[in-house]
């Protein structure tokens, strides 16, 4: 007997052990997957309270969406008259209030054995149901809330779920209710905070599941639904062998082991592709075996290891293209929670990137002691931008600094919010109202943005500054007074009725003209004085990527843009989980750039994007030609799940970006 063997042996005593303590009996007819068992109560008649319901219930959705578990979602009505009935558990994402006639299906619920996951709210009767009352807020803008550490059944590992929490519940059980989570900082210690609490009636969690980590949040959300519905692992195992293999677009273990040899060929890469893709097809035969004797549990999670080795064949079966640009946004200007630039830009470095654009400065406030703006709270008594130059410089990656325009940004200190609101330079709506905008057709706003930008241009080794939201808010804004004292005059007319005739009236393609015309004049500005300033400055802009749809829309012209010479690349932002969409939204941006400049599209990587999914966009952009991608945004999800898998193959070369040799600098219009 081969070391194999014993050790296949043991799993396999071991899960019959399991499947004996547990309950659980080998599949039968009766047990296979059926109808929803899972009921998602989305809480319409508190979002007048809590905007987030909508979101948090399709954070949960999600999460069941790739675990393999159906489920029903119901509205307050549904569940009031009786729809939770038949169902194993309900889970209530955010729900602050309930209804009368819900509140008292939630006690009929449970007391036919129905089970609660409830998140951050607790109204009557689920304090009395779940063994809890809650205390005051915790706030976590020091980090405290980074992490739920949670632990099921004692024979089962933690799981550590990252949440990025800004605010959590104080948890205060009563009677057999039990604490099973800690909150964890950001340095990855535990704090005594409870997080989660379990009674029989189900579990408590004092915040809600945020998505900031998927894969995190789906296993935390599985221990729970196991514990309270044990059939829900056989869900979760019936789902991971239906979509074993299928990753990158390929369509089964055979069909990706065979993509993977024919990309390794006779390389250096064919060993270890080998050797992972042997891996994978032992493990998918130990997990069939595992689930013969009942332990739906370990089968699941041994499929799961199959599934991540074939992922790991097949990147690793890849090669870089060099030369390309390799680079990611981050949105954060102290980079990646937890970590210090130099360690971000060295995980950078690490898994073949050779660019990071970063966002320093809004509208209204900097991350670094700044002549023009306010510094935000984050930057107290540091200069993130020097840190970060700092960092990047060390391990070679050529640092962006992007630039939020127009928009003041939720840091914005309220005096200089106030200053530009008793000043008259922030855009207001169709109706009048504020929006926390500088108004671009503002001679001193415009003026603040481009000095803004030259300032860094001037004061640190950067190697680009780059647009974001160079653009309007939208189609309803600005019809400020000012803007209308300014249409008038730069195309000398009078307009009888505000904001009507440049809505929808005959004005309205020379209001849209008008709009085009001031952010257009931004971008003009800026890029002939960097050149100015630095020759070697890149200029670039993250756009919408239906340039047709944003010109009109949102007065971004940014084709324009690239025929003027005032950008140096451009990153149209093609943000989709749909590799089919991705592919037709490269074909459009790169017919609209014409090859003038550098295309290299945006992919919003920690937006709902598996690592696999993330691989297989990368992949069409190369297909297409393309200068390279940005990865969309720089945090913990794409630096612990996207960027290992990256780096096995498709970035593994490390290769610099052959950037851009520029022409004529234009002058500013």
């Amino acid at each position: 007997m081969n070391l194999r063997s014993i050790i296949f042996a043991a799993v396999l005593a071991a899960a019959a052990a399991a499947a004996a303590a547990s309950g659980q009996t080998r599949p039968s007819a009766e047990s296979r997957p059926t109808g929803p068992a899972v009921a998602v109560y989305r809480n319409a008649a508190g979002a007048g309270r809590e905007a987030g319901v909508a979101r948090y219930a399709r954070v949960v959705t999600g999460s069941l969406d790739r675990l393999g578990i159906r489920y029903e979602l119901l509205e307050d009505k549904a569940v009031g008259a009786g729809g939770l009935a038949g169902m194993k558990v309900a889970v209530l994402p955010l729900n602050p209030v309930l209804p009368k006639d819900a509140a008292a299906a939630m006690g009929t619920f449970v007391a036919g054995g129905g089970k609660l996951l409830v998140c951050y709210h607790l109204p009557k009767p689920l304090g009395g149901l779940l063994g809890l009352r809650l205390g005051g807020a915790i706030d976590g803008a020091d980090g405290r809330l980074d992490a739920i550490s949670f632990q099921g059944r004692e024979d089962r590992k933690k799981v550590l779920a990252r949440q990025h929490s800004w605010i959590a519940r104080t948890l205060i059980a009563a009677g057999k209710t039990k604490v099973v989570g800690r909150w964890v900082d950001k340095s990855g210690k535990a704090t005594t905070a409870a997080a989660v609490t379990r009674n029989k009636n189900g579990y408590f969690v004092g915040h809600v599941l945020t998505g900031h980590d998927p894969a995190g949040t789906d296993r935390l959300l599985i221990e729970m639904l196991g514990q309270l519905w044990p059939d829900a692992w056989k869900r979760v195992y019936a789902h991971r062998l239906s979509r074993l293999g299928k990753l990158a677009g390929l369509g089964g273990p055979a069909e990706i082991a065979a993509a993977a040899r024919a990309n390794a060929g006779e390389s250096p890469r064919a060993k270890p592709v080998k050797a992972l893709l042997s891996k994978a097809e032992g493990l998918a035969r130990d997990a069939k075996a595992i689930m013969r004797y009942g332990d739906a549990i370990t089968a699941a999670e041994t499929l799961d290891q199959a599934q991540q080795a074939y992922l790991r064949a097949y990147a690793a079966s890849l090669q870089g293209r060099p030369g390309e640009l390799r680079a990611v946004w981050c949105h954060d200007p102290a980079g990646v929670r937890g970590w210090t630039w130099d360690q971000a830009m060295a995980a950078l470095a690490g898994g073949g990137f050779n660019t990071a654009i970063v966002n320093m400065l809004w509208g209204g406030g900097a991350a670094y002691p700044s002549r023009l703006l306010p510094t935000i709270e984050k930057a107290r008594g540091r200069d993130l931008l020097a840190e970060c130059a700092a960092a990047a410089r060390k391990h070679r990656i050529a640092l962006h600094v992007w630039k939020v325009n127009w928009n003041l940004g939720w840091q914005c200190p309220k005096p200089f919010r106030e200053k530009m609101l008793q000043a008259e330079r922030l855009q207001r709506d169709a109706r009048g109202k504020v929006v926390n905008w500088l108004c671009p057709s503002d001679p001193a706003n415009r003026k603040l943005e481009a000095d803004s930008m030259l300032e860094i241009v001037g004061k640190y080794p950067v190697a680009g500054i780059h647009f974001d939201y160079i653009r309007y808010p939208n189609a309803s804004a600005c019809f400020c007074r000012r803007c209308r004292e300014r249409f008038e005059a730069a195309c000398k007319l009078e307009v009888k009725s505000w904001p009507g005739d440049v809505r929808s009236g005959e004005l309205k393609d020379k209001y849209l003209q008008f709009r085009r015309d001031n952010i257009t004049a931004l971008v003009a500005e800026v890029a002939g004085r960097a050149r100015k300033v630095k020759p070697t400055v890149l200029i670039s802009a993250a756009v919408f990527w239906n340039w047709p749809s944003a010109r009109d829309r949102i007065g971004q012209d940014w084709r324009l843009w690239i025929e003027k010479g005032y950008l140096d690349f451009v990153c149209p932002m093609q943000y989709t989980t749909s590799a089919a969409e991705f592919e037709r939204r490269t074909k459009a941006t790169s017919g609209w750039v014409g090859g003038r400049v550098p295309l290299a599209p945006g992919i919003g990587a920690t937006l709902g994007l598996t690592p696999d999914e993330v691989l297989r966009q990368v992949l069409v952009a190369r297909k297409h030609k393309t200068a390279g991608f940005v990865l969309f945004d720089y945090n913990t999800t794409l630096a612990d799940d996207c960027l290992p898998i990256l780096r096995l193959g498709a970035t593994a070369d490390k290769s610099v970006w052959a950037a851009p040799r520029r022409g004529k600098a234009p002058a500013a219009e």
